[in-house]
């Protein structure tokens, strides 16, 4: 399956990757960062493969996570077509696929393109309040306006019921509520 964590900027998107990364390593798995192909100039991981201790469980998140206080995921590749490369090919290799970022939030055209080619592909929308996600961005020292929070806030939710009107599976609730739904897909 696709999973595709949602949400405005301090949401909490990222730190819900980073809770199920170490929720694999809790259970005894193994996290395994991804470099990119060799170009030294790189060196942050392109991806992490995820693998659960009795080996049945295979999880490839984009993006690199090194940072707790910075953006995580797609925001920190080159582009979004090479996520959307990632995702499929890591998928067609036989991996659960969860990703998430701002710039992979902003649309939902490519989760609606992969459902309608019949992926598994699911959606999680950590609904923060507005209040919360300013916190949350000010804590990081990221400088957006409250106005635009709230604007991409009302956007995420309009997505949210094209997933729900298209049939792809949606599940929206708290940070903690998101984060124990995922899990239990990864199950």
């Amino acid at each position: 399956m696709i999973i595709s964590v949602r949400g405005t900027n301090g949401a909490g998107k990222s730190t819900l990757v980073r809770e199920v990364m170490k929720s694999f390593t809790r259970d005894g798995g193994k996290v395994y960062a991804m470099q990119y192909p060799p170009d030294e100039n790189k060196r942050r991981p392109m991806g992490y493969i995820c693998r659960n201790a009795d080996q049945t469980k295979a999880l490839f998140i984009i993006g690199h996570y090194e940072n707790a206080r910075a953006n995580g995921g797609v925001d920190t590749l080159p582009n979004m077509k090479y996520a959307h490369d990632l995702a499929l090919n890591h998928h067609n290799m036989g991996f659960d696929i969860l990703m998430e970022g701002k710039n992979f939030t902003e649309s939902p055209t490519w989760i609606l393109k992969q459902h309608e080619d019949k992926l598994d592909v699911r959606v999680v929308l950590i609904d923060t309040p507005v209040g919360q996600c300013m916190k949350s961005v000010i804590a990081r020292g990221h400088k957006i306006q409250e106005k635009t929070i709230r604007g991409l806030h009302a956007k995420s939710r309009v997505q949210f019921r094209l997933f729900e009107k298209a049939g792809v599976p949606a599940y929206k609730g708290t940070r903690r509520q998101c984060l124990e739904k995922v899990q239990s897909w990864l199950k």
